[in-house]
């Protein structure tokens, strides 16, 4: 099940980017894992046990499923809240920062037993409930118990999946005369269309026209956002500064999942909206 695979997902991750590096000497250091678990425990009976562990209790609210025959797609709202030490707070907050900076948006691919899911998430920030809770624990190693402060850690995911639909772009990067290979980053969509260009005669007598196909067009529309520090968007604006390494007069080729094409010809638009830009370039073979 999707659900369970994503929690898996979370909390190998959570546990990784948690984990403390020690450094013991110039060539040894020793990695200290954090105890991070799924539980399906509301009352917090882990903690009771452990303490010193994080806890991850996820449940699914809102799910919806596309109305497209043969198309199985869903979207789960997951609500999610993390059980821990109130001295974890930073530490825990770092590691879904990480989380999600590593996987926010990005089209990824869940295999289970039998199963496989295409997904992306929309990963949203993590916030705290209330005020820290005080909850005296069950025996320690010395036979005492102790009370400990805690904090519930609210954390929202929504997720949209599918074991039949391929979701995400192919890998597209285009080259010019550097041969330096600039993926397209910021992708919001792209079209390519072909169009057969036919010479039409008709013969004396005839009452239909032959068509011959004297011209094959083909078109690669490509639109992304302007993306800060990235090279091909750099690249593309000196088309419009007039600064030298612009595009004019550059071959083009283009490479879609490896594969190489030839373009013979391109437009760009640079274009600007409430205060984001993108770019269209279309290029033609």
């Amino acid at each position: 099940m999707f659900e369970e695979l994503l929690a898996e997902h979370i909390q190998s991750n959570i546990k990784a980017y948690m984990a403390k590096t020690v450094q013991i000497s110039e060539v040894v250091s020793v990695v200290y894992d954090e105890e991070v678990e799924v539980s399906n425990d509301l009352f917090y009976e882990p903690l009771k046990e452990n303490p010193q562990g994080v806890y991850i209790v996820m449940s699914v609210g809102n799910s919806t499923q596309s109305a497209i025959p043969q198309a199985k797609f869903t979207t789960d709202f997951l609500n999610i809240k993390i059980l821990c030490d109130e001295n974890k707070k930073t530490e825990l907050f770092k590691a879904i920062d990480e989380y999600r900076d590593n996987f926010n948006a990005q089209f990824l691919k869940f295999v289970g037993t039998g199963e496989t899911y295409n997904a992306q998430l929309s990963i949203n920030k993590p916030f705290i409930i209330g005020n820290a809770w005080d909850l005296r624990t069950d025996n320690l190693d010395d036979g005492e118990t102790e009370t400990f402060g805690f904090i519930t850690v609210q954390w929202i995911i929504s997720a949209v999946y599918s074991d039949n639909v391929s979701l995400g772009a192919p890998d597209i990067k285009i080259e010019f005369n550097d041969g330096i290979k600039h993926t397209i980053n910021g992708l919001i969509r792209y079209s390519f269309s072909e169009n057969p260009n036919s010479v039409i005669s008709q013969h004396e007598g005839s009452y239909r026209a032959d068509r011959d196909n004297a011209v094959l067009t083909t078109t690669y529309v490509l639109n992304f956002q302007k993306i800060d520090g990235d090279t091909l968007c750099e690249k593309l604006h000196k088309s419009f500064t007039g600064e030298d390494g612009s595009i004019y007069g550059q071959k083009l080729f283009l490479y879609i999942d490896g594969k190489l094409i030839g373009c013979t010809d391109y437009t760009l638009d640079e274009d600007y909206e409430n205060g984001v830009t993108t770019y269209t370039l279309t290029l033609i073979k």
